[in-house]
């Protein structure tokens, strides 16, 4: 466990582990639970022992959500065999030992139903399959999801101005008041309508920039399940 993760004993006899994230420009407190069990605050620089209060006054919605099975999706592993996600499908990663590929690096692509990984065996490290599977990820991400945004943007009558895609930790998607939508990349390691639906739900901020009945009556026109959806999003972790 890392050493940044505190314990507490709560009221009601119970341990827990934390983490706490000083967010300066935050205004409230977050509180989320990884895979792990460990809850994740996010806050603004505030006492610990308020950190403590809100976990205390939490602690219901936590002990539930710790008893929720979560499926971890980023689970990869530099092996022959390893299964990759990637939009519902779990591909089988291919390790390709070439001594003429480039030093230093590797190449990710999806091939003959495989995802593979063609490395250089000599003065090859992990951590440059990892690196190049995320550039992979994102490329995919802005090759299958900038269709999808762009279709929903014609059904939906509303006109983004931009579309970026990054790693943006717990968020999937965001869309700011000038028409920016920004999409998490890691959206390729769950199924297409989960990426579907986070572009119907970003371009629906146009109209309605809150989470009113009216921004969720719209999304439900669009996609009538959101709610199935939204449900087996949060019961996957991806970071």
């Amino acid at each position: 466990m890392s050493s940044d993760v505190k314990r507490a004993v709560l009221t009601c006899g119970r341990e827990v582990s934390y983490r706490h994230t000083v967010k300066a420009g935050l205004k409230n407190i977050y509180i989320s639970v990884d895979a792990d069990g460990v809850i994740l605050v996010k806050a603004p620089a505030v006492p610990e022992k308020t950190i403590l209060s809100v976990i205390e006054k939490k602690a219901e919605w936590i002990f539930r959500r710790m008893s929720v099975t979560r499926e971890r999706l980023d689970a990869v592993r530099f092996e022959d065999g390893c299964p990759v996600p990637l939009f519902g499908v779990k591909y089988p990663l291919e390790i390709i030992r070439n001594p003429l590929a480039g030093l230093g690096r590797a190449d990710v692509y999806l091939s003959g139903g495989c995802i593979k990984a063609e490395i250089n065996p000599y003065l090859f490290k992990e951590e440059y399959f990892f690196k190049a599977l995320e550039t992979f990820r994102k490329r995919k991400a802005e090759d299958v999801i900038t269709p999808m945004l762009e279709k929903r943007s014609s059904e939906m009558g509303l006109i983004y101005r931009k579309v970026s895609f990054r790693k943006t930790g717990s968020r999937w998607g965001s869309c700011s008041s000038l028409g920016r939508i920004s999409i998490n990349y890691e959206l390729t390691k769950l199924p297409a309508e989960c990426a579907d639906y986070v572009c119907v739900h970003e371009l629906a901020h146009l109209r309605h920039p809150n989470h009113s009945d009216r921004f969720w009556a719209l999304v439900a026109e669009y996609v009538p399940d959101y709610k199935r959806i939204r449900q087996f999003m949060k019961s996957c972790v991806t970071g």
